[in-house]
């Protein structure tokens, strides 16, 4: 277990304020596990509650530490665009915004600007997200 240190973080475009990521459990060269949380102040959030599909943002933001598969993790700040969303199991409606949440990644390919994902997204009471996921990050 690693915390994510401030040269990681930087490779996310977000403030504090948005970026759900708070460390990095594993990182292999197509897979990656990441611990997260709802930022504080979050504006999904309501009434202690945020709903499931917040949690396609944890999946882009951990794609995008995962780099291409020519690389052992991004090496400079690069945006990048959640495009697709296949297969999409959302089993829950949300989650408590103080939970901790788990996202697993694996690459399943990749083209020139777009990378081909699998994951998904727990907390403590099981899965709210899993899918294919495609993300554009521009190069």
């Amino acid at each position: 277990m690693t915390e994510l240190p401030p040269s990681l973080r930087a490779l996310l475009p977000h403030g504090d304020e948005a970026c759900f990521v708070r460390e990095v459990l594993n990182r292999l060269p197509q897979s990656i596990l990441c611990r997260g949380s709802l930022p504080v102040g979050s504006p999904f959030a309501a009434a202690g509650r945020a709903p499931a599909f917040v949690a396609l943002e944890f999946v882009a933001q951990v794609a995008a530490l995962l780099g291409d598969k020519n690389s052992e993790g991004p090496t400079s700040p690069r945006a990048g665009y959640l495009v697709r969303v296949r297969e999409l199991r959302m089993p829950r409606t949300g989650f408590h915004v103080d939970a901790d949440l788990l996202a697993e990644i694996v690459r399943e390919g990749e083209t020139s600007s777009l990378g081909l994902f699998r994951g998904s997204v727990r907390d403590e009471e099981g899965v709210l997200i899993e899918g294919a996921f495609s993300v554009y990050v521009e190069r």
